[in-house]
């Protein structure tokens, strides 16, 4: 997967342009890539606008990061200005492009990537198809960011993800509903 690169169009200070280069060579080696809007940007050397993405944007990332060589594709933090957020998705081999939505949430809720990339892996790893384990990391993450924002907790300390992993389990199918 993409190492965290930037967000909100600005590359963090710690990335050269040497280590965006490499990060983009090292995406050829990957079988899949889960980059936010502003890593796919920089990763492709495009230029990242602040307005909600259109459908047709989207989908020329996705197959443009495909193009880098991992055969699935999962772009995070989509927008299309309707009070959703989530996620789009692209499998080379299906050559099929899906969406994942729930409710978007207003603020920056630190480490909500790494639970994205681990709910994705676990709906991988239980056979799910890309499209089911993206939405499923969707739903996860928005009901980690849910409990945070419903608690008012700190932030910086992250989500809330562990009050979430019975939901989570189920929708997995690892409890009963």
């Amino acid at each position: 997967g993409v190492q965290v690169m930037g967000v909100k169009g600005e590359l963090y200070s710690v990335y050269s342009p040497d280590l965006q280069q490499g990060m983009a060579k090292l995406c050829a080696k990957a079988g899949i890539i889960v980059p936010n809007i502003t890593e796919a940007t920089l990763l492709l050397g495009e230029h990242y606008h602040a307005a909600a993405y259109k459908e047709a944007e989207i989908e020329k990332l996705l197959h443009a990061l495909a193009k880098l060589g991992a055969p699935k594709v999962v772009l995070t933090g989509v927008d299309f200005g309707d009070g959703k957020l989530g996620a789009a998705c692209y499998d080379q081999q299906t050559d099929a492009v899906s969406y994942a939505f729930n409710q978007k949430i207003e603020g920056y809720y630190h480490g909500t990537g790494d639970v994205f990339g681990s709910a994705l892996l676990a709906g991988l790893m239980r056979n799910k198809t890309l499209a089911e384990s993206t939405q499923l990391a969707v739903d996860f993450t928005v009901g980690s960011i849910k409990r945070t924002h419903a608690a008012g907790d700190d932030v910086r300390f992250g989500v809330d993800f562990e009050e979430e992993l019975p939901n989570f389990m189920r929708n997995l199918g690892l409890l009963s509903k």
